[in-house]
């Protein structure tokens, strides 16, 4: 036991002058369209007799949208309106030589040739007149021109008309139907109904073209809600994010809420979600600028958006440098992900091209192509004329004006729109990826890589958008303290990376993060956790500013002395007394954030903290000036090891 001299020891606490050590954090956003998606809706048995129809979409969300844009098939979610037939009756052909002849009243037949070449058990005899008028089915075919059927026909007759007809959902597997395209003529798709032509066919084997006479009409879509678009909702966890949605709209084509969704897997903190309004479908840009407008009366730090638009990606830019102003209070970050640039322009556009007899030759008058350095293995691509519209590999360089291509476009073609590309090379594609980060050169803009990531849905691994991966970058960044780094820290849920590990060589990656791009990657492609190979943010100028961990940090800090400062506005003088006050409440804060906040290999928030000068401020006397000192923790990015061998 050490000694201890007799004598009197006194601890003054102060305990009214402690901060008020608020619980709060960084809270993270998902920023992005809310959808009801619905699947296979049935509008009614039997809707569509044959004749033209209108149906509107049924279960439709009362106030929602129906997303009535075409397929795009560069977007991993898209969801177009697809329009299926269940129980799709079709006549496969028509006779009038049909003939039952006694005493075997359950056969019948028809002695044209082949007459019922291609009818199976189960197809429909319908006779529409006559002693045996009615519906009869097959039972087996006996040869092409005999039938059985189930049925006794009423009596001998002969020179029957007669239809065949077949229910196709039994050449169909299970849960599957037949599909009528939205590009089928006189199909029609609007926001509030779909319409249907009369007179519908699909091909039947070998009857070829064949007449839908009617069928139960079943609609996959999805209607974009608003209802969320008007402030920012909490989820403590995926139980409270079901309740609010279902758990059949926890999906991809769903983007916030299954953001959402992998956000609250990755941090045991809430997320919040805020939807895009009614302008989404038409207006992605003025969308997102709507919603950043509302978080601005909202107390939010990282921001993910659910998109690759670069131009919603500079929008959150201002946002996010804007509300960090020392004026506005409100510091928060912006984490963006774009999709990979594979080739670029080499010359063009021109709108002026023609095209020789053998459509091979492509010439336009003007063009410099030599002088632009348009060489063999480009390709042109043509946009218009429509129907010649493609890709086509240049084979040579005749001129200046003239480009021998390898497939004929289209003969004696004139006023044709193309430009010329280029494939990038891996290295040109680290390159793009690199510029674009660089261009924010912002340590409050994080961009994540790769542009497409693999996710468990259901029993499916998908290709999903790598903006997924945003949703893990923000719910780390709540639910980590705040002094923690993210380099080398796996995700969970994510099952795989596209175009990172495996795609660049880790000379490219180099390249890529040098820009300022926080990459995950895979230590065996498809098996391993996911982990962020650097915590980058898009400055790469100096450390302070390129590791997000200090980023978040000192964000943090600040929020923490605002916070614990409140308490003096407007309820003391400038007095000598408010001077002790706030020194004695700088070293509560100071201890805290030091000692306080320490962990086991990150330490505390900050290393030192010291309120290092405090006056009133003399241009503005009802003011007062503190200047603080801070060192704050710097992650352990390079560790070099020197092996002396004697």
């Amino acid at each position: 036991m050490a000694y201890r001299q007799p004598g009197v020891t006194v601890t003054e606490e102060f305990v009214n002058a402690l901060p008020a050590l608020a619980a709060f954090s960084l809270p993270n956003v998902i920023v992005g369209p809310v959808f009801t998606v619905l699947a296979n809706q049935s509008a009614g048995a039997g809707s569509y007799t044959g004749g033209a129809a209108t149906i509107a979409y049924p279960n439709k969300p009362v106030g929602s949208y129906v997303d009535t844009r075409a397929a795009d098939p560069n977007d991993l979610i898209s969801y177009p309106i697809e329009i299926n037939f269940k129980n799709a009756v079709v006549q496969l052909k028509a006779g009038s030589a049909g003939s039952v002849t006694s005493p075997n009243l359950n056969t019948f037949s028809d002695a044209t040739a082949g007459a019922f070449t291609g009818v199976q058990a189960g197809d429909i005899i319908f006779i529409a007149a006559g002693l045996n008028a009615g519906t009869y089915t097959v039972r087996s075919v006996t040869d092409a021109n005999n039938l059985q059927i189930n049925e006794t026909f009423s009596a001998t007759e002969a020179s029957i008309g007669y239809a065949l007809e077949r229910n196709l959902q039994s050449s169909f597997p299970s849960g599957e139907y037949l599909n009528i395209p939205t590009s089928t003529g006189g199909v029609v798709i609007n926001a509030t109904n779909f319409q249907l032509p009369a007179g519908l066919t699909t091909t039947v084997s070998p009857f070829g073209s064949c007449q839908i006479l009617s069928a139960e009409v079943l609609v996959s879509y999805r209607a974009q809600r608003i209802e969320k678009s008007n402030t920012v909702y909490e989820y403590a966890n995926t139980q409270a994010l079901t309740a609010d949605f279902g758990a059949d709209q926890i999906v991809p084509e769903n983007p916030a809420v299954f953001g959402a969704f992998l956000a609250l897997n990755n941090s045991v903190t809430p997320t919040n979600l805020i939807a895009l309004d009614s302008n989404y479908l038409s207006n992605e840009l003025l969308a997102y600028d709507d919603a950043f407008a509302i978080l601005e009366l909202n107390d939010v730090y990282a921001i993910s958006v659910m998109t690759q638009s670069t131009a919603v990606h500079g929008a959150l830019k201002s946002h996010v440098d804007g509300m960090s102003q020392p004026d506005k209070k409100m510091e928060r970050v912006g984490i963006v992900n774009r999709t990979l640039v594979t080739t670029q322009v080499v010359d063009g556009p021109f709108t002026n091209g023609t095209t020789d007899g053998t459509g091979t030759l492509l010439t336009a008058a003007g063009a410099t192509f030599l002088s632009d350095g348009v060489v063999p293995g480009d390709f042109v691509t043509i946009t218009s004329p429509t129907l010649n519209a493609g890709d086509y590999t240049v084979a040579a360089v005749n001129s200046q004006t003239q480009l021998q291509l390898a497939t004929a476009t289209g003969t004696s073609l004139s006023g044709v729109h193309f430009t010329v590309n280029q494939n990038l090379t891996k290295q040109a594609q680290a390159a793009v990826l690199a510029a674009y980060a660089h261009s924010f050169a912002d340590s409050r803009m994080v961009m994540t890589w790769p542009d497409v990531v693999k996710i468990p849905v259901g029993n499916t691994i998908r290709q999903l958008p790598g903006y997924f991966l945003n949703c893990a970058v923000g719910a780390l960044t709540t639910g980590l303290p705040t002094q923690q780094g993210l380099t080398n820290l796996s995700v969970a849920v994510y099952s795989g990376v596209v175009h990172s590990t495996k795609y660049f060589s880790n000379d490219d990656l180099n390249t890529i993060a040098g820009g300022g791009v926080m990459i995950f990657v895979q230590d065996v492609l498809d098996q391993t956790p996911l982990y962020v190979r650097h915590q980058l943010t898009t400055d790469t100028s100096a450390v302070l500013f390129q590791e997000y961990s200090v980023t978040k940090n000192v964000d943090f800090v600040a929020k923490f002395i605002r916070q614990n400062h409140l308490q003096y506005i407007g309820q003391y003088n400038i007095v000598e007394s408010t001077f002790d006050d706030l020194k004695t409440n700088a070293k509560s804060i100071s201890n805290f954030l030091v000692e306080g906040t320490k962990r086991p290999k990150i330490g505390g928030i900050l290393v030192s903290c010291t309120l290092s000068d405090i006056a009133q401020n003399p241009s503005s006397l009802d003011g007062i000036i503190e200047t603080w000192t801070l060192s704050v923790p710097i992650p352990l990015n390079h560790l070099d090891i020197t092996l002396v061998i004697s």
